[in-house]
């Protein structure tokens, strides 16, 4: 039963061994790409992901202090635990939902229509049904493959918050070749799956005062909810004319399921609540 197993490793927390967690304190800057981030020898690793050792010195050897600053600016970012939503995400996974992106019993794959051995000749029809049987169990396997994957994130992200749950923390930012900038953990980043991204908040928040915020605050809910085609007045104006929606939503979420049918469904929870 996958979901006892999730649970199962859920009470264990001896399971999470993340090499890469998040810091209780500001990571070490930037100052070169060899030097910062973790402050332990342990967990270290150059300032781009590159396995090249030869680019990376070359790299090194010129000077990108914009680049570093970056970094640095994205390291001294404050998070915290968005506990309504991490309740809500725990108690859908113990319930073994599968809505909301949620992943859920994994799919039995059927049986062979017919078994012949290797050196046996099968008919036309034979061979026909033994395709489409072979691509419809293809596909099961993906989808299984894709759910066992989501599904240990979703595991390894509530462990995350269970070790974090009453701290601030910071994460340590390294780049890609690109210039793509990335957490170094994981399991409960700004950058994972809706669920992981919905349990993040900014340690520091900031009250709504203004108009303009009003309206950054009901856009960003609606295009959360997928009403994004539209200009930011619009998306206002539909967040206003499903108010009672939205206050359900967070006061009953396991009830009233209507947030689940949002394109980032525990992004928009977040918004609502």
């Amino acid at each position: 039963d996958a979901v006892a197993w999730m649970l199962e490793l859920l009470r264990d927390d001896a399971q999470h061994s993340s090499l890469t967690p998040p810091c209780v304190v500001t990571p070490k800057d930037w100052t070169s790409v060899f030097s910062g981030g973790y402050y332990s020898g342990a967990m270290y690793f150059p300032a781009i992901s590159l396995n090249s050792q030869k680019y990376l010195r070359d790299t090194n050897r010129i000077s990108q202090p914009k680049e570093l600053a970056c970094l640095n600016a994205l390291q001294k970012t404050s998070w915290g635990v968005n506990h309504a939503v991490s309740q809500l995400l725990e108690t859908m996974i113990e319930r073994g939902a599968s809505v909301a992106g949620l992943p859920g019993e994994e799919l039995p794959v059927p049986a062979p229509p017919f078994k012949r051995e290797r050196h046996e000749k099968i008919s036309p029809a034979e061979k026909e049904v033994l395709t489409l049987y072979r691509q419809q169990a293809r596909q099961i396997h993906e989808q299984n493959s894709k759910s066992r994957s989501l599904r240990l994130h979703s595991i390894r992200c509530l462990q995350t918050i269970r070790q974090y749950s009453h701290k601030n923390f910071y994460y340590v930012y390294v780049s890609d070749f690109r210039g793509r900038k990335y957490p170094a953990h994981s399991a409960l980043s700004p950058q994972g799956p809706d669920f992981s991204r919905a349990c993040l908040q900014f340690s520091k928040g900031v009250p709504i005062k203004t108009k303009e915020a009003e309206l950054f605050l009901g856009s960003h809910g609606a295009a959360m909810y997928g009403f994004d085609k539209v200009s930011m007045v619009d998306r206002l104006e539909w967040v206003r004319a499903n108010e009672s929606k939205i206050v359900k939503s967070a006061e009953s979420p396991l009830d009233f399921d209507w947030w689940t049918d949002a394109d980032k469904p525990f992004q928009f929870y977040a918004f609502c609540v």
